[in-house]
């Protein structure tokens, strides 16, 4: 049985955040459970593609999507996260081919998770 004048605190409700071709350097702050989605183009049969290169614990990935399109067109690739825990690190995705040392581009992104 609660007290008469108890204060219950709810997680706020969780949210979603798009980025469409986020900036690299950027900060995000996420509360617990928010979902992170990262929208990033890349060129149909360029032999291109984008991929996660590191992730925070913090962060749960979630999904890989790739809407294709017509050749010699951009084609966006959706990548979700989930904040799990408390805790602060470096999201970064890279763009390369199979086979390739160093990547053709990346983008950092620097997560906060609150408790």
């Amino acid at each position: 049985m609660s007290e008469p004048n108890a204060v219950t605190t709810l997680d706020p409700a969780p949210r979603l955040h798009t980025l469409v071709l986020p900036v690299s350097g950027r900060q995000i702050s996420l509360n617990r459970g928010d979902v992170l989605e990262i929208q990033m183009r890349q060129i149909v049969d360029s032999g291109s593609s984008w991929a996660v290169e590191c992730a925070p614990e913090s962060v749960a990935f979630e999904r890989d999507d790739h809407f294709p399109g017509q050749r010699g067109s951009f084609t966006t690739r959706l990548f979700r996260f989930r904040a799990v825990e408390a805790g602060a690190g470096l999201l970064r995705l890279a763009i390369g081919r199979p086979g390739m040392a160093e990547p053709l581009g990346q983008v950092d992104l620097h997560l906060t998770v609150l408790a």
